[in-house]
């Protein structure tokens, strides 16, 4: 081993690349290509300083400038989204956004693009490439060699259309007692409860309603099966009143589904039996569900039912079958929503895999893609944002004295979650979790329903087991981060710390700015209305008093108002020449708008702190800002985005507000935005009315 190591250890960094009879190390070409980087992004200072040239400037900047590489990367990317034409004092997200959509064209593939969705098709494009390179560790049980071989197997598009629709009809339809349509079902022997339990366990659709393991939310170290519709879940499904046993639900329900037996057939490994307590999600829906399916007519029954059924798995399937079964799919969904984008089959394999082989694929990209010094470097701007809004809590007057103390307690308890489990950098805790699922190169489809049959014994395993605050929510490479009250955790991904959101060798305003902002907003989730649902264990235990919820409610009838006479739009509505102009609706959004104007604050008061004791930093270059008007303009940016006229059509549709209102609303009730861009008293960047807020 050790003779190995020596000689590896002599090996070049990098290796050497041949073109025709000339020899080049990586190196020298990374250097030309950084040459030519920096070339470019000095000619976009330039051009940038002169298009300010004789313009009234804001405050002037102090000297010297960052004229590292880290800054003019920054700088840079600002630059490239700035629409200087536009008063910032005026529309602030325009100005900091409005080339955005230009820098980042849609495409039937993408019909939005944000700096969210951006950074995740970014770590799609080096995950891919890792994914179609020969596996490193190539023994059977491998998870690197499952993974790709699940990867290559979906993308064997050969051997899809080989097979056609062959592999459904013979190993999922006739299965489960065959179909009317197709003329092998026999109306006398099929049984409804037998195929709906097949078809839900074995074949993982969801017929009629969906089931999941989930955490019970009023005692987090325990784990509960919910029974749900496909749609926005109550607001407080684990309450006493929504739960009941097994042996009850199949009563009220009058027989029509027996779920003692279904639950009993998916979770037969865990002890499920039928005075198992449950939770049940829209009890009122799964009541009018079954009364539905029992008063179907007698003569029709079985027929319908069997359609159902197996028309809900051929949707589920269709994507794994060969491609005029794809084809015939998505013409059904323009059809059907309007929305013609859709991701080639390379995104949706990549989906699948990440889906079912999340550990494997997130291990894949730590090691080749994040900086430990990232994971390291956040945790201080964590610590700060931390103990801004600690100290804001104890200083504001939305709480009184008693929730005040509850809530630093919460917070000096709760955990930062950053980067990336430690076990992923360990082979065989990655191979011991997909030990049991066996994967062919050559036989996708049989791989998916392998898959399932490992999903069923995963959630078996997983109810026998007390909850544990050791998992991860997210995949390591996704963008997406949470404050988990459960178990009083902030959780960020390493897909999230990657540039432009994060880099620990950027400016700490841009830092601040950028991933401060957010770290800001979901701790202020941890103690508003829902957060203070939960105390520091994570155990359902309310610790607000009346008094603190009355003068919450204030904050969010101030946030409301804040909302009031503006307008989304005017939008295309799909199918039709017409424009339309919709209100905001601002009572909804006004907990989330409070989080986001309290989050950039304390981001901005964290960001002073920081300076207080490392002093001013070096100005951005070719920016003619001071390092107060860069924190709000990296804050702001992380919010640009350019969708398809109908993706943003139902996007407002669905009760969300685009994010140009959000930005400009919330950075409108700062003081310290208003004064940093001498913003005057009239204009729509300075909003009459303050609200009360966290920060």
């Amino acid at each position: 081993m050790a003779e190995n190591f020596k000689e590896f250890d002599k090996a070049p960094i990098l290796p050497e690349i041949q073109i025709s009879r000339f020899s080049f190390r990586v190196r020298e070409l990374i250097l030309a290509g950084f040459s030519a980087v920096t070339l470019v992004v000095c000619l976009i200072l330039v051009i940038f300083i002169g298009a300010q040239k004789g313009s009234t400037p804001y405050p002037t900047v102090p000297s010297p400038t960052c004229n590292s590489p880290p800054c003019f990367r920054a700088a840079a990317y600002t630059i490239e989204n700035l629409n200087i034409s536009v008063d910032p004092c005026q529309n602030f997200h325009q100005y900091v956004c409005g080339n955005f959509p230009k820098h980042n064209p849609l495409n039937p593939e993408l019909s939005q693009r944000t700096v969210f969705w951006n950074l995740y098709y970014d770590n799609e494009e080096k995950l891919r490439t890792l994914m179609e390179s020969p596996p490193i560790r190539d023994t059977a049980w491998s998870s690197e060699k499952k993974l790709k071989d699940l990867f290559k197997s979906c993308l064997n598009d050969y051997g899809k259309m080989a097979a056609g629709g062959k592999p459904f009809l013979d190993k999922v339809i006739a299965p489960t007692g065959g179909w009317n349509v197709l003329g092998n079902w026999n109306e006398a022997s099929w049984n409804f409860q037998t195929a709906l339990q097949k078809a839900s366990v074995d074949f993982w659709t969801s017929c009629l309603f969906t089931f999941r393991v989930t955490t019970d939310y009023y005692n987090a170290q325990r784990r509960v099966i919910e029974i749900t519709k496909n749609t926005v879940p109550t607001e407080d499904p684990h309450h006493p009143d929504k739960k009941i046993i097994l042996r009850d639900l199949t009563l009220e329900t009058g027989g029509v589904i027996d779920f003692t037996a279904l639950l009993t057939y998916m979770f037969k490994d865990s002890g499920v039996n039928e005075n198992t307590v449950i939770a049940v999600r829209q009890d009122d829906w799964i009541r009018r569900m079954t009364v539905m399916v029992g008063s179907l007519p007698t003569s029709d029954k079985k027929r319908i039912l069997n359609n159902y059924i197996v028309w809900g798995m051929a949707r589920s399937y269709i994507q794994d079958l060969s491609s005029e079964y794809i084809h015939a799919s998505r013409d059904f969904n323009v059809d059907l929503t309007g929305v013609a984008a859709f991701p080639g089959l390379w995104r949706y394999c990549f989906s699948y895999a990440g889906q079912y082989f999340r550990d494997a694929l997130g291990a894949l990209y730590v090691r080749d893609h994040f900086a430990d010094k990232n994971k390291e470097k956040v945790h201080e701007i964590t610590d700060y944002v931390k103990r801004a809004l600690i100290d804001s809590v104890l200083a504001g007057s939305i709480m009184d004295q008693n929730t005040k103390i509850s809530a630093k307690a919460k917070l000096e308890k709760s955990v930062d979650k950053l980067g990336y489990p430690d076990f992923m950098m360990d082979d065989a805790s990655l191979d011991a979790i997909y030990a049991s699922i066996t994967v062919n190169r050559s036989d996708y489809f049989q791989n998916v329903l392998n898959i399932n049959k490992f999903v069923k014994e995963d959630w078996n395993r997983r109810l026998k087991q007390t909850e544990t605050k050791d998992d991860w929510i997210y995949g390591t490479y996704e963008t997406n981060m949470s404050f988990i009250n459960r178990w009083n955790q902030l959780s960020i991904p390493a897909g999230m710390l990657q540039f432009p959101l994060y880099d620990y060798t950027l400016p700490h305003y841009t830092n601040f700015g950028c991933i401060g902002g957010l770290i800001g907003h979901y701790y202020v989730h941890s103690i508003d209305r829902w957060g203070s649902q939960y105390g520091p264990d994570g155990m359902y235990s309310p610790w607000w008093s009346s008094e603190t919820r009355d003068k919450y409610d204030e904050a969010e009838s101030c946030f409301s108002r804040a909302f009031e006479n503006k307008t989304m739009g005017p939008f295309k509505v799909p199918g039709n020449s017409r424009l339309v102009t919709l209100p905001v609706p601002g009572k909804s959004f006004a907990r989330e708008g409070l989080a986001e104007t309290s989050g950039v604050r304390l981001a901005y008061k964290a960001y002073k702190n920081w300076e207080k004791i490392y002093g001013n930093e070096l100005s951005a270059p070719g920016m003619n800002k001071t390092n107060d008007q860069m924190f709000f303009i990296s804050y702001a940016q992380t919010t640009c985005f350019s969708r398809t006229d109908v993706l943003l059509f139902n996007y407002v549709l669905g009760q969300t507000i685009p994010e140009d209102i959000r930005t400009n609303t919330a950075l409108s009730q700062l003081d310290e935005f208003v004064s940093a861009f001498n913003c005057p008293v009239t204009s729509p960047m300075n909003a009459k009315e303050k609200c009360a807020m966290f920060a």
